[in-house]
């Protein structure tokens, strides 16, 4: 392979992605959020066709992957692109746990009990806005007509404010062995801006009783880092779940101009690159920010995601890079901390950590960079 190549290390195996690889997943593609995604569903489709693919997928005698949808929230979180449904009335669950159940049942009857079942998920919504017996009696139901593979990975959703030491218990009792548990930040008014209210305390509490019953943890939103930046200083303050020491006065959406809370805008430099805009020239960080004005308003914007781009310009490529390595590069973050409307805002590092650098190498680099 030559060496233009792109080069990864993960869990200690080291791989090589050619140039025809990116380049044919290179492109624009559905949120994530909902499975099948939305450019799959036609008008077409019928029962019959979907019992045809499970007919093929018997034949090929292929693993099994399963998906479970938990739709219930008792409160919205500002940030969410979910299928949810809002309700403080847990009524609603039993009927819907009855219409799961039949379609568990009419599922499986076109899924031989010779092909493994090798993954389990369960997520929302809030998986554990069940109770732990109706949990149970979900799991046992689908546990009847499907046949688990014995090293399954089975993860569940959870949000720490409404997941007991019951439910966790039940859980790994049912043979649950993953959790995933969304972290988005650990300051007080991040957390009432984004009306999800979870204190440092309730989570480490709830992590650290999950991972003595064996569970593996994980966190959609990666442990969080932050760079908040005030007219002098940059600060990072939280490193997966402890709070680092540090000096200083940190401004967060509590800055020098006021209290911020929703609806607010964040805005995001690989995401506005990977969408179409103009982020590596000096031109055009003023014309991408002058179009932002004009369309939304600076008055609006309270936070930015400071990350560089590993797709071009318009990729659609959701991937960040450390600052200064990829598409947007340091002329586009040179113009982009120095410009006069938004120099002031707080900043929010989101950087990958790799042998190549880590958040005190990305932050140096931001140092330089803003001077």
């Amino acid at each position: 392979m030559s060496d233009s190549n792109l080069h990864l290390k993960l869990n200690r195996e080291r791989f090589e992605i050619s140039e025809e690889f990116l380049e044919k997943y290179n492109r624009p593609g559905p949120r994530y959020t909902s499975y099948p995604t939305a450019p799959v569903w036609q008008e077409n489709f019928h029962p019959e066709d979907i019992e045809q693919f499970y007919a093929t997928a018997n034949t090929a005698r292929t693993p099994v992957s399963l998906y479970m949808h938990l739709p219930f929230c008792e409160n919205l979180c500002l940030f969410c692109a979910c299928n949810v449904v809002i309700t403080k009335d847990h009524s609603v669950a039993p009927p819907y746990i009855e219409i799961l159940e039949r379609e568990i049942a009419h599922v499986s009857r076109f899924v031989s009990r010779e092909r493994p079942i090798v993954q389990f998920h369960w997520g929302g919504g809030t998986p554990t806005y069940l109770t732990p017996e109706q949990m149970e009696k979900l799991f046992r139901y689908t546990a009847e007509r499907f046949t688990f593979a014995p090293d399954a990975e089975i993860g569940i959703e959870i949000d720490p404010r409404v997941t007991s030491q019951a439910h966790l218990e039940a859980l790994r009792r049912l043979g649950f062995n993953r959790l995933s548990m969304g972290i988005q930040d650990f300051h007080p008014e991040v957390q009432e801006a984004i009306n999800r209210v979870q204190p440092l305390e309730m989570t480490r509490d709830l992590i650290d009783g999950a991972r003595k019953l064996g569970f593996d943890c994980e966190f959609p939103t990666a442990p969080p880092r932050r760079i908040i930046r005030d007219a002098r200083h940059f600060y990072v303050p939280v490193r997966e779940v402890r709070v680092e020491t540090y000096q200083g006065i940190v401004h967060n959406l509590t800055t020098q101009n006021g209290t911020f809370t929703a609806p607010f805008v964040v805005t995001h430099n690989c995401h506005a690159y990977a969408a179409g805009m103009d982020l590596h020239t000096e031109k055009g960080v003023n014309q991408t920010l002058a179009s932002f004005d004009k369309d939304i308003g600076f008055d609006k914007l309270k936070v930015v995601h400071l990350n560089d781009s590993r797709g071009g310009q318009g990729s659609g490529l959701d991937r960040h890079e450390h600052i200064g390595m990829g598409y947007i590069g340091t002329k586009g973050f040179k113009a982009i901390l120095h410009h006069e409307t938004i120099k002031d805002l707080p900043w929010i590092l989101e950087t990958p950590e790799d042998e190549r650098r880590d958040d005190k190498g990305n932050l140096e680099t931001v140092r330089k960079l803003a001077k």
